[in-house]
């Protein structure tokens, strides 16, 4: 049993054991992200959308300038949106395409955490985590 040999380790081992490959969902994997034909055009788009946004959030973590900034912080209020009011909200995506949202942001808050340095808790500008998103739309 897996689980119970990691069932005393901290919180943030804990969460590090949830980006372990696992081979029993490898198919789930590769049915969703492998190239398929047969895919619908709106399971495609859909999964090309949450890539990009996956690319910009890491390519633009550091931003080098003001367009980069913005491209990543509009990435990361995206991940962190949870309305439903749209087709292609992130929580919409990830439910459409059998993800677990919150799991993606766990995943990306560590990577994130992961690529900056230690002296400091902040991108330029950046934030790590959740917070209120209002939109003007």
């Amino acid at each position: 049993m897996r689980r119970s040999s990691h069932a005393h380790a901290s919180s943030t081992e804990r969460l590090g054991l949830r980006f372990e490959p696992d081979v029993l969902i490898q198919h789930k994997y590769t049915d969703i992200c492998r190239p398929n034909i047969y895919l619908q055009p709106e399971r495609m788009l859909m999964l090309a959308v949450l890539e990009d946004a996956i690319f910009c959030f890491q390519r633009f973590c550091a931003p080098a300038n003001r367009r980069e900034r913005d491209i990543f912080r509009d990435a990361e209020r995206w991940f962190w949106d949870d309305r439903m009011d749209w087709p292609y909200s992130f929580a919409n995506v990830c439910q459409f395409l059998g993800f677990d949202a919150e799991y993606l942001r766990h995943g990306l808050l560590r990577w994130k955490k992961d690529q900056l340095p230690e002296s400091s808790p902040k991108t330029n500008q950046g934030f790590i985590g959740p917070r209120p998103y209002h939109s003007a739309r």
